[in-house]
């Protein structure tokens, strides 16, 4: 921290690493990052529901190890229904604990009320 009294500048905040996590799901492993801010906005999540909302997510904070780039495309959205739940499930819990996000923030923030017992899509919500 380069701050006075503890407190960050606008440098340490920019330099702060984004929060990843690898997560073994489909017989390999794969990286989430939380979800980043200029991608939010473009989303347009609150126009979505439950489900495109969990997926559209997923594209975003599924990336490449390397690259911190997503693995998914838009495109990839139609086929993830195909995916076994479970697997999915493993993913999207991941991505929840990346950006923060508990069953009573997301209830909060959306107008879908949640059940994070549920099993049918990915509960990815922000």
């Amino acid at each position: 921290m380069s701050g006075n009294n503890g407190f960050l500048t606008a440098a340490d905040i920019f330099a702060a690493p984004i929060p990843t996590e690898i997560v073994e799901a489909f017989g390999g492993k794969v990286m989430v990052q939380a979800l980043l801010e200029g991608r939010v906005g473009a989303m347009k999540l609150d126009e979505m529901t439950t489900e495109e909302r969990g997926y559209r997510v997923m594209v975003a904070c599924v990336v490449d190890p390397e690259t911190k780039q997503p693995i998914f495309t838009e495109a990839d959205i139609e086929r993830m229904p195909n995916l076994a739940n479970g697997e999915m499930r493993k993913i999207s819990l991941a991505i929840q604990r990346v950006n923060g996000w508990t069953v009573e923030t997301i209830t909060k923030n959306s107008q879908t009320q949640v059940d994070d017992s549920a099993t049918d899509s990915p509960v990815i919500l922000g």
